[in-house]
């Protein structure tokens, strides 16, 4: 069976909603075609050196829920959306208890390398955080592109420029050049 190593940034599971479901469908087909799908993340240890870990993913619903639904216009999705941005909060009601395993998702520490893990394919899901030089010990290493204007100030700009996000997707855009099979 072919095994796929998602590479995901350390809050992929609170942080862009799109994103993560986008991600999360690609891995569900995948399955489908027997593939076998790890979503790994990469973190800077207090040593100073980058450790992976590998996120086990076992409730749908922090994918299909987690965020706010419009439809309709362009304008009526925007109105809907920043109208529940800007709501007031609602008095908490008393949840029920949720199991320990649905609050938080099983993290297992796979060390200072994925070559151990014996990855078919390394898919790099956000340019912007890349923080290694090295290609991904995978038989092929992809990159995927999300974002157009972040990405084409990136490229553009000279170094030094305030735009902190663009100079992230830059770094990684680079990665993909020099360390990539395939840019999607």
């Amino acid at each position: 069976m072919p095994k796929v190593a998602f590479i995901v940034e350390p809050e992929f599971l609170h942080r862009h909603w799109g994103v993560r479901v986008y991600l999360y469908s690609l891995a569900k087909v995948l399955e489908r075609h027997k593939w076998t799908v790890d979503f790994v993340y990469p973190e800077v240890s207090s040593a100073g050196d980058l450790r992976w870990y590998k996120v086990h993913v076992r409730d749908e619903s922090l994918f299909s829920s987690a965020a706010p639904s419009a439809e309709g216009t362009p304008s009526d999705v925007w109105a809907a959306l920043r109208d529940v941005a800007i709501q007031a909060p609602s008095r908490q009601k008393t949840a029920e208890p949720v199991p320990p395993g649905r609050r938080r998702p099983g993290v297992m520490p796979i060390g200072s390398s994925l070559a151990l893990e014996h990855y078919d394919l390394a898919l790099v899901t956000n340019p912007w955080m890349v923080r290694w030089s090295e290609r991904l010990p995978a038989r092929m290493v992809a990159g995927l592109v999300f974002d157009l204007i972040p990405s084409l100030f990136g490229m553009l700009l000279d170094e030094g420029k305030p735009f902190v996000f663009a100079h992230q997707h830059e770094r990684g855009f680079r990665y993909f050049e020099e360390s990539c099979d395939l840019v999607l």
